[in-house]
């Protein structure tokens, strides 16, 4: 994000800043922003591995023993759904 700005620029800013909110208010400034940005790491970290479990294969992440329950094709579900309906009619 601010990746472009250089040494001169981010001393610019500094002063500035320091002469709007004063020294103090100033660091208190940066201190909160360091937090937010390592809370925004955490979360991206915890995001990211949540989405890494998401992805792994199912049969993984069962547990041992545990039996996976096989869904029935779309070509079984219409042949029972039609065969329902021709002997309700």
């Amino acid at each position: 994000m601010f990746g472009n700005i250089g040494t001169g620029e981010f001393l610019i800013i500094l002063a500035v800043l320091i002469a709007i909110f004063g020294k103090k208010k100033t660091s208190e400034i940066a201190r909160d922003a360091g937090e937010a940005g390592r809370e925004l790491r955490k979360v991206q970290k915890e995001a990211a591995e949540a989405f890494e479990e998401m992805q792994k294969p199912v049969d993984e992440s069962a547990p041992e023993g545990a039996k996976r329950e096989e869904t029935p094709s779309k070509v079984e579900e219409e042949s029972t759904v039609k065969g329902g309906e021709e002997s309700g009619a």
